[in-house]
């Protein structure tokens, strides 16, 4: 994960078991912040808080809405409404835009949760301190039973959790193959990194987070 602090840049070495653990405590103080059963948005350039922010939410905390991060304001505000998202994750950068949003109150959104620190938002940072702390004494988000009839239901297809997992497998599986024989990276952005951290996994290898 890469930190920088001024003009000096280091990388810290994370193991796939502590980015575990950061998922569950997230997801533990998101259920505490109360959006379990809701839709979060996220949006973000590829990085380290972006892969911890939407496992923590998928994996029993809510459903997950990627938007792209060089979508105009106007367009990220109509995905929000159309997705009738109630929190939203995003990059410190986009701060200017998701204040916009923010003050003309359109969106059906709660809760602006920012990747790292900044004044007068939640931040994932606070949330991970938060989500450790609750941990101790609730397992309920660790415990959570994914319902595969209510995953199928939010899909278009109605295929089921099951068929969905497997569909999955075969797209990481595909998409290995397919940027080994041409070096070209066949997954859209808004599920690249969904697909680049499961893998990392699959493959046994290193993620260097930008």
């Amino acid at each position: 994960r890469k930190e920088k602090k001024g003009k000096d840049v280091n990388y810290k070495h994370i193991t796939y078991k502590d980015s575990n653990n950061e998922i569950n405590y997230l997801g533990t103080a998101l259920i505490e912040l109360g959006i379990k059963d809701k839709r979060a948005a996220m949006i973000s350039k590829n990085r380290y808080e972006w892969a911890v922010g939407y496992y923590a939410v998928v994996n029993g905390v809510g459903t997950v809405i990627p938007i792209d991060k060089s979508s105009p304001d106007n367009e990220i505000e109509l995905s929000l409404i159309r997705s009738k998202a109630d929190a939203i994750f995003f990059d410190e950068k986009l701060e200017e835009s998701i204040k916009k949003i923010k003050e003309l109150e359109k969106t059906n959104l709660k809760e602006f949760i920012c990747m790292t620190e900044k004044e007068g938002f939640t931040s994932i940072p606070e949330l991970l301190k938060i989500g450790e702390k609750e941990l101790e004494n609730d397992n309920s988000y660790i415990n959570h039973e994914i319902d595969n009839d209510a995953i199928a239901a939010e899909t278009e297809r109605k295929m089921r959790g099951e068929a969905i997992a497997r569909l999955v497998v075969n797209i990481i599986l595909l998409a290995n193959w397919i940027l080994t024989l041409t070096g070209k990276n066949p997954i859209p952005f808004s599920e690249e990194i969904v697909y680049t951290w499961l893998s990392g996994i699959f493959s046994s290898v290193g993620l260097l987070w930008g």
